[in-house]
């Protein structure tokens, strides 16, 4: 199928504290975009940074490598030009600037505030009108925990927090490459109190009556926990479920969890701090059942620019 002439392609590059995502979008003139091409590559960048303040130099040449493959993967497929943002790891680095060096040849990295990140994913996941109900949106990421009220189209609540899967493994002094004991666990619930305390006053202050999860944390714990019931149904994920599955994840081994179904190969040895944190704030605010979404930051990004055109 030939590229109309009249449209054009953007790639959407998302550099993230565990992962590099890829989203290729053709805009055709007053549509909204559609995805042609996505990708994603593990990298760890907070695995340096929350041990030492800076990004080590193999993880920004890693990171270097793979974002300009991206950007080169984009123009491949016609890209007009490429829109690359990086969030936690990248605003909290000593050393940012050696990263956004790295690539400058070929792409313009821009390091976004939290509170930009959470505007573009709820952006991402609920549209720029919706939803229709007043509405909590939770995406924890590697380095930041992304907390967003929204209805109808309007942002009552927007914060970024300081905690994540990456940042609460390489952090806490807690391993989580072996069993990790009752004792641990409560130490990481601890510490998801402690990062959100002034969040959760504000979000029971404004109340909320709906519940969405975003993230590969989210999307993993619910495919998990999906396995266990006779629905197989991944787009929801259900307080009472995931207590019981995080406690018997924390028993495991680390090769044990990889052989759990829906564990990702990348996400065995986070998903104890990952799951923390939604155990925690899913308790905090009352939620006993959450909404799983598969968008995210890329697909805010690209909404915010279809915006533009149309």
């Amino acid at each position: 199928m030939e590229q109309r002439n009249d449209a054009e392609t953007v790639g959407f590059i998302d550099v993230g504290t565990n992962s590099v995502h890829l989203l290729v979008v053709r805009f055709y003139p007053e549509s909204s975009g559609t995805p042609i091409f996505q990708d994603k590559e593990s990298l760890r960048l907070g695995r340096s940074l929350y041990q030492d303040g800076r990004i080590d130099r193999e993880s920004i040449d890693k990171a270097a490598l793979v974002i300009r493959r991206f950007s080169q993967i984009s123009k491949n497929l016609g890209a007009d030009h490429v829109i690359a943002f990086a969030t936690c790891a990248a605003r909290e680095a000593e050393n940012r600037q050696e990263l956004i060096d790295s690539v400058a040849d070929e792409v313009e990295l821009k390091v976004i505030p939290g509170t930009e990140e959470a505007r573009l994913i709820a952006l991402g996941v609920f549209g720029d009108t919706g939803p229709d109900v007043r509405t909590i949106e939770l995406d924890i990421g590697g380095g930041s925990t992304e907390i967003t009220i929204r209805e109808k189209g309007e942002n009552l609540f927007i914060d970024s927090l300081s905690m994540g899967a990456v940042r609460f493994h390489y952090s806490l002094g807690v391993d989580c490459t072996r069993p990790v004991s009752r004792e641990d666990y409560s130490y990481l619930l601890r510490n998801v109190d402690m990062a959100s305390y002034h969040a959760v006053n504000k979000v029971r202050m404004l109340g909320f009556r709906k519940a969405v999860g975003s993230s590969g944390t989210f999307i993993a714990l619910a495919e998990m926990c999906a396995f266990r019931r006779p629905d197989h149904d991944a787009s929801y994920l259900r307080f009472d479920e995931l207590h019981e599955l995080m406690a018997d994840l924390c028993k495991m081994t680390l090769e044990q969890r990889l052989a759990v179904p829906g564990m990702g190969k990348n996400r065995a040895d986070i998903i104890i701090p990952g799951g923390a944190v939604a155990e925690e704030l899913m308790s905090l605010f009352g939620v006993s059942e959450i909404e799983i979404s598969n968008n995210g930051m890329k697909q805010g990004m690209m909404l915010e620019l279809s915006l533009i055109h149309i």
